[in-house]
């Protein structure tokens, strides 16, 4: 019998705002952002507290003091199982099967998939649990969303998490969390496709290629 793999916790420095994978939260707040348990590094002392982004929160003498200053806790040791090419951290174009070419939010924040290999068309995958999100790599406030039944751009709230589903020819599909059954899709032309109206089939379906 193979022996037990356990967890164990370790610290990982804050940088650049992002969450590293297999960071403890606290859950989903009212408006759909997560906060993260963390230890503040703080002229008080090491003493733990929340984070959002590149700020965190302490208590200390009866008040809450706030510093940039601070350390994720992270689970080492263990992650969901995960059966798709989406691996948190990396960097990746989305080539869509219908029309050929990357996924891209534009700079405007419109979504199609006209995208070519540049920064509007290169996201870095982000892990939430079994379920991952997808930022432009060098602008990560800039999230692939499913929002009122559009294909559109967030800022990492709720309506930025997918679900990933694997298929027999190499391809994914990106199913919002929020809303189950809608997909992220691009029709034969480029232009985006309604959420709702997009499944499993070839205009949900993508290549995952490493930048």
């Amino acid at each position: 019998m193979l022996p037990e793999k356990r967890a164990h916790l370790t610290l990982m420095r804050a940088h650049n705002g992002q969450a590293p994978y297999n960071a403890l939260d606290l859950g989903k707040m009212f408006d759909g952002s997560v906060y993260y348990m963390v230890i503040c590094h703080s002229n008080h002392g090491d003493i733990p507290g929340k984070a959002k982004g590149s700020e965190s929160w302490y208590s200390f003498g009866g008040k809450e003091h706030k510093t940039h200053d601070f350390s994720y806790i992270v689970a080492q040791g263990r992650s969901p199982a995960m059966n798709h090419s989406l691996i948190p951290g990396s960097i990746v174009h989305l080539t869509s099967k219908s029309h050929g070419k990357n996924l891209r939010i534009q700079r405007n924040g419109q979504v199609d998939g006209r995208g070519g290999k540049g920064e509007w068309a290169t996201f870095r995958v982000q892990g939430r649990g079994p379920h991952v999100a997808l930022h432009l790599a060098n602008h990560a406030h800039q999230f692939l969303a499913i929002k009122n039944n559009s294909l559109t751009h967030g800022t990492g709230g709720k309506f930025c998490t997918l679900h990933v589903k694997s298929n027999p020819d190499g391809t994914v599909c990106l199913e919002s969390l929020e809303h189950p059954s809608q997909h992220v899709g691009v029709r034969e032309n480029g232009d985006a496709k309604e959420p709702h109206q997009t499944g499993t089939g070839q205009d949900g379906c993508y290549f995952v290629n490493f930048a």
